[in-house]
């Protein structure tokens, strides 16, 4: 959930950064997937980059429950490693999923046909 919200404050706060560059792409006959796909790449890979910070840190600043479990019940490090890269791998891949998903129901649902945004996005004051 925390990823998607970051990648929506995101696009949005992007698109209305560089609005005239959108409006641009539009006019000059994009259609909105298209004119927008620069803002859903910046915002995807703002939205993935606290998961890829924690799992380049995991086991190095702290050890997951599960891996710890492990190790405490009697299992080799190594296969209480594996199990937590796993586990990483998946939770890092369904948030790259549901943050896509996301995204691209913003795109195709979340603009009239003219390009306009159904929604306006929330000022930050």
């Amino acid at each position: 959930m925390g990823g998607n919200i970051v990648a929506l404050q995101n696009f949005y706060s992007t698109l209305e950064s560089r609005w005239s560059e959108y409006q641009a792409a539009i006019s000059l006959g994009a259609p909105i997937p298209m004119a927008t796909l620069p803002f859903i790449r910046l915002s995807l890979q703002k939205s993935l980059a606290p998961i890829l910070a924690t799992m380049a840190t995991t086991g190095l600043v702290s050890l997951p429950g599960m891996m710890t479990g492990q190790i405490l019940g009697g299992a080799s490090p190594v296969v209480a490693i594996k199990y937590q890269l796993v586990i990483m791998m998946a939770i890092w891949v369904m948030m790259s999923i549901s943050i896509t998903v996301c995204l691209n129901l913003v795109v195709h649902r979340g603009f009239e046909p003219s390009g306009k945004p159904k929604i306006r996005p929330l000022d930050q004051s």
